[in-house]
C-alpha cells in the first residue's frame, strides 16, 4: 500500500519549505491530505499540526544552536500564540469559518504585497541576535495570539502571521523572523495537537507518516535557507501567502476542493506574471528616464 509512503513524501517537501520560511508545513499537508488522500478535514488539520510540531522540533534546534533564532522574542510570542491555538482548536468544531477564511485570505494578499515592497534592499546580518532591536512588543504579542487562534481554527500555519508581524510590526529582519517563527510554531502546534487528540480527531497512522517525512525535510531545510538571499525568501513567502489566500477565499464559492486548488494555482500564476510584467515595465521606464538628458 503506497498511501502512507506518499504521505511521507509530501511531508518531506512540506518540511523543507516550512522550515526555510518559518511557516511549518500545514499549508501543504492539509490540502494534500484532504484533496488527494480524501482525509476528513478535521483529521487533515490535526495531521498538519503534527507536521508543524515535527518541523519545529528539528529545525528550531538547528537555528538555536547556530544562534540564528531570537529565543526571548520567540518565547514571548510563542506563549501568546499557543494560548490562541487552544482557543482556536476548541472553537474549530463549533464555528463555520467561511467568512473568517475569506477575510483572512484578503489580509494575506495585503501581507504578501507588504512583505515584498522592499525586497530589493539587502538586510544587514544580525551579529548578536538577542541584542537585535525589537519594537512594539505589546502589539506583537496581541497579534501572535490572533495568529494562534487562526492556526487552530483554520488549520493554517501560525508562521503565516508570525513572520509578517515580526517583520512589519516589530522591525525584525526576514531571516531572523523565519528562524524565530520556526521556534515559536512548535509551542502552538503542541497546543493544537493536544486538543485534537483529546477530542479523538487525530489518525495516528496518517499523522505519523506525514511527520516522518517532515522530520527528514526539516533536517535539510534550515541549511538550504541560510544560503538563500533574503530577497528570495520574501518572494517565496509571498507566493505561499498568496496561494493560501486564494485557497481560503475560494472556500466561499460552490467549488469542489480539486477545483479550488486548480483555480488557486491559476490565480497565483496570473499574479506572479502580472508582478513580473509590472516590474519589467517599471525598470524600462526608469532606464529610459536615465538615458534622457
Amino acid at each position: 500500500m503506497l498511501t502512507l509512503p506518499l504521505m511521507a513524501l509530501g511531508g518531506l517537501a512540506a518540511g523543507v519549505l516550512g522550515s526555510i520560511l518559518g511557516v511549518g508545513g500545514g499549508f501543504i499537508m492539509v490540502p494534500l491530505l484532504s484533496i488527494v488522500f480524501h482525509v476528513p478535514m478535521h483529521f487533515a488539520v490535526s495531521a498538519g499540526q503534527a507536521c508543524v510540531l515535527a518541523t519545529s522540533s528539528i529545525s528550531a534546534s538547528y537555528y538555536i544552536r547556530q544562534h540564528l533564532a531570537h529565543v526571548r522574542l520567540g518565547l514571548a510570542l510563542g506563549i501568546s500564540s499557543a494560548i490562541g491555538a487552544i482557543a482556536g482548536a476548541l472553537l474549530g468544531s463549533h464555528l463555520n469559518g467561511t467568512v473568517l477564511s475569506v477575510a483572512f485570505g484578503f489580509l494575506l494578499i495585503y501581507v504578501a504585497y507588504r512583505m515584498n515592497q522592499g525586497n530589493g534592499k539587502a538586510e544587514q546580518r544580525v551579529a548578536n541576535v538577542e541584542a537585535c532591536k525589537v519594537d512594539h512588543w505589546g502589539a506583537g504579542q496581541a497579534l501572535a495570539f490572533v495568529g494562534g487562534v487562526l492556526s487552530g481554527l483554520l488549520g493554517i500555519g501560525g508562521g503565516l502571521v508570525n513572520v509578517p508581524v515580526m517583520c512589519l510590526v516589530m522591525g525584525v529582519p526576514m531571516r531572523l523572523a523565519a528562524a524565530t517563527s520556526t521556534y515559536m510554531i512548535g509551542m502552538t502546534a503542541v497546543a493544537g495537537v493536544t486538543v485534537y487528540y483529546a477530542k479523538g480527531m487525530m489518525d495516528l497512522l496518517v499523522a505519523g507518516a506525514c511527520a516522518c517525512g517532515v522530520f527528514l525535510g526539516a533536517l535539510v531545510g534550515p541549511r538550504i535557507g541560510m544560503r538563500v538571499h533574503t530577497r528570495y525568501l520574501r518572494l517565496t513567502f509571498g507566493v505561499v501567502a498568496l496561494y493560501t489566500a486564494y485557497t481560503m477565499i475560494l472556500k466561499a464559492l460552490p467549488l469542489t476542493k480539486s477545483q479550488q486548488v486548480v483555480v488557486s494555482v491559476l490565480l497565483l500564476v496570473l499574479s506572479i506574471g502580472g508582478v513580473l510584467l509590472y516590474r519589467r515595465i517599471r525598470d524600462r521606464r526608469r532606464a529610459h528616464e536615465l538615458v534622457q538628458p
